[in-house]
């Protein structure tokens, strides 16, 4: 019996690639409410309206299954409000997905983005900080208090 090892050196074709994009993208959706919420859709929303870097994360919600809470590095005019983008975002995409929170990093306590080794966004280390700053906030009418988060 005569057996071949092929083997191959080729690059991943543009579809593979895009696959994977998809892949990705999918793996962070945030379901709220029952309706599935793509994190990019989001995140292209404040790139072309409000001209700014975006990561969207998940929060876990007692009512709602999940949350979109959205981090920015800092409020720039015409957009120098949370109210302001998150009702922009709610025009352009909905009811569906209206989110929980826009938090700028100082919010966060952060002064960068935190990176993980691939040199890319750590969400995993977003979402702690989302999480320990809702626990901390003594704003009454904050999102943990609606949503009964702690």
């Amino acid at each position: 019996m005569v057996s071949a090892v092929i083997t191959s050196s080729a690059t991943p074709s543009p579809m593979a690639e895009k696959a994977i994009d998809r892949q990705e993208d999918t793996r962070d959706v945030i379901t709220r409410a029952g309706v599935a919420i793509n994190p990019a859709d989001i995140e292209k929303v404040f790139s072309k309206q409000a001209h700014m870097e975006a990561q969207v994360i998940g929060i876990p919600s007692p009512i709602l299954g999940q949350e979109p809470f959205v981090v920015i590095r800092e409020l720039e005019a015409p957009f120098n409000s949370s109210m302001r983008l998150r009702n922009m975002v709610s025009a352009q995409l909905g009811d569906a997905y209206e989110l929980g929170a826009v938090l700028t990093l100082g919010q966060l306590g952060l002064d960068d983005w935190p990176m993980d080794s691939p040199g890319k966004i750590s969400k995993a280390h977003l979402r702690a900080c989302v999480r320990g700053y809702l626990q901390r906030s003594p704003d009454p009418f904050d999102s943990k208090v609606r949503w009964g988060y702690f």
